[in-house]
């Protein structure tokens, strides 16, 4: 049974797209990558984050739409898609959800900022109270106790004469 010409017209729009929704994956991930420290592991882990999706979801559309059969119209679409996507809208994008992240993070992480420090300097006031009390009662300890840390040099011809 062949494939219609409707039906390859239609898989390689659809490819098209999924290039595209693979671009603004990979968008993401390079925002995610802007709030991380720079380092060759994250940057190694997160490429290969894009490259395991990207190859999972390609082998599902081309596992669904077309019965497994690669055709090479629908890699060249997700590849089109991809291209059109970053040279098109991909800076825009980038932009405004860099912008978007940048206020909610100000606005759920400042809270929490505010809300530690204050629970944090309630339990630095607690602490300083239990550090005083408790240094001064080993100060006492230490000063009235009959055996100190420090070896007092005595001669031992001493100690036999005192009895």
């Amino acid at each position: 049974m062949g494939i219609s010409v409707t039906h390859q017209t239609q898989l390689f729009l659809y490819s098209v797209l999924l290039g595209c929704y693979l671009g603004i994956f990979k968008d993401l991930i390079s925002i995610i990558k802007t709030y991380i420290p720079k380092n060759k592991f994250y940057e190694l882990f997160f490429d290969f984050i894009f490259f395991s999706v990207f190859t999972i979801v390609t082998f599902s559309y081309i596992l669904k739409s077309n019965e497994g059969e690669v055709r090479s119209y629908i890699l060249i679409g997700e590849a089109l898609g991809f291209v059109i996507y970053k040279m098109s809208v991909s800076q825009y994008f980038v932009k405004i959800i860099s912008f978007l992240l940048k206020i909610v993070l100000k606005l759920t992480l400042v809270p929490i900022y505010k809300i530690l420090k204050f629970i944090l300097s309630l339990f630095s006031g607690i602490i300083k109270k239990i550090h005083s009390k408790t240094s001064l009662k080993a100060k006492k300890i230490f000063i009235n106790s009959k055996f100190s840390l420090k070896h007092t040099r005595i001669m031992l011809y001493n100690l036999f004469n005192k009895r």
